[in-house]
């Protein structure tokens, strides 16, 4: 941190935080390896759907080829007459399908739906190729300001960040068919349990997408308040890290609603978890 006047600057990733006081940052250092994380996350998930673009796009264009050869043996067996008609459409044809095989596959849209400063917004564009445009949402319009004021001196504007103002439940909900628009990743981070947040953000996500779950409350998950922990994970606890992966993993499953969904977890843990917690 370097501060100019009052002023505050955190550099962290690609990224720089700027604040007008040390009263007003939003910048929580023990998470840095969380973002880390999640960086790495989604730079693997873009390169696995670009990789699932190409293999179709290959299978396509094999498919593509072999009737192709099919129609030509059939036209050859009918006679000279099929190759006078329309001369210059299997041309083109031929010409689109190799210009849409080459083209780079679509990037992919993210919400990071309590976003808070915009860092994990900024690191994501920043940082991993292949992302399109990230949503940045809060529902605190100071918040928003202040993510505003980042984008601009990390000279990044919309379509590739877009900040909103809004409650993430609703936003999460409204992000599905008929209204809106799924996206390819939703990214949940809140101060506390991500359990509220859950039931929208499952079905805010399109399919073959990922979810990112963010959960803080590690005092709740780890055994210090049972009450609390089955009022919001349906499960009481035990004082053990891998538990608290168990607790946030079940709930996320158990609240999608689609019963045609299929998941697949993907769990890291905290990379400096303390040997010996406090009862």
């Amino acid at each position: 941190m370097a501060g100019v006047q009052g002023a505050v600057e955190v550099k962290e990733g690609a990224a720089t935080l700027y604040f007008a006081s040390q009263k007003g940052v939003f910048f929580n250092p023990p998470q840095i390896p969380n973002r880390d994380l999640s960086v790495l996350a989604l730079r693997r998930f873009v390169e696995m759907r670009q990789e699932e673009e190409l293999a179709r796009r290959a299978k396509q264009a094999a498919n593509a080829a072999r009737r192709q050869a099919e129609e030509g043996q059939a036209g050859a067996s009918n006679g000279a007459t099929t190759a006078v008609e329309q001369p210059g459409a299997s041309a083109e044809a031929s010409s689109a399908a190799p210009a849409a095989a080459d083209a780079p596959p679509r990037g992919l849209r993210v919400l990071d739906a309590l976003s808070a400063s915009g860092l994990r917004a900024m690191r994501y564009i920043k940082e991993v190729p292949g992302v399109q445009s990230v949503v940045a949402n809060d529902v605190d319009p100071a918040a928003v300001a202040a993510m505003e004021e980042n984008f601009r001196r990390n000279g990044l504007a919309p379509p590739q960040v877009v900040p909103n103002t809004a409650d993430a439940v609703l936003l999460l909900h409204q992000s599905k068919p008929p209204t809106g628009e799924r996206f390819d990743v939703v990214d949940l981070d809140p101060y506390g349990t991500a359990a509220p947040f859950l039931d929208g953000a499952v079905q805010a996500v399109a399919e073959g997408g990922m979810l990112m779950v963010t959960c803080t409350d590690l005092a709740v998950l780890a055994g210090t308040y049972p009450e609390k922990c089955y009022a919001q994970y349906g499960a009481f606890p035990l004082k053990a890290l891998t538990l608290t992966l168990t607790l946030t993993l079940t709930l996320t499953l158990t609240t999608d609603p689609n019963p045609d969904t299929s998941t697949s977890p993907d769990t890291s843990p905290d990379p400096n978890p303390n040997p010996n917690p406090k009862p």
